[in-house]
């Protein structure tokens, strides 16, 4: 049987930051996965802003992949420098409904 959404965020390896993803205009369940919230939420004194800070580029490059009519299933973000921070990963849930996950370069869901 599949580890699945429901049980990774049980047990602490996603964090479920859909409500924030509703403020920011995501219809879709939305969770980051523990290495992205040790690296860059954990550290900083406000953590509700920075995972609105991380949600806002998830849509902005989102907007960006759709305006130019590109079917992507990551979406990467980068620091100044080019190298990959992150990325988004989109594709269905446990019951099949969409979702996404935000993810470090190095993770896989």
């Amino acid at each position: 049987m599949d580890y699945s959404r429901a049980q990774q965020i049980d047990d602490g390896i996603l964090v479920d930051v859909s409500e924030h993803a509703k403020a920011v205009g995501f219809e879709c369940p939305v969770a980051l996965t523990i290495g992205v919230w040790q690296k860059f939420i954990e550290p900083h004194e406000d953590a509700d802003a920075r995972v609105c800070g991380i949600l806002w580029k998830a849509a902005l490059a989102s907007v960006e992949i759709r305006s130019e009519g590109i079917q992507a299933e990551r979406v990467y973000f980068h620091n100044e420098g080019g190298k990959p921070l992150m990325y988004v990963q989109c594709g269905p849930g446990d019951d099949r409904e969409p979702v996404m996950t935000i993810l470090l370069p190095d993770e896989d869901c």
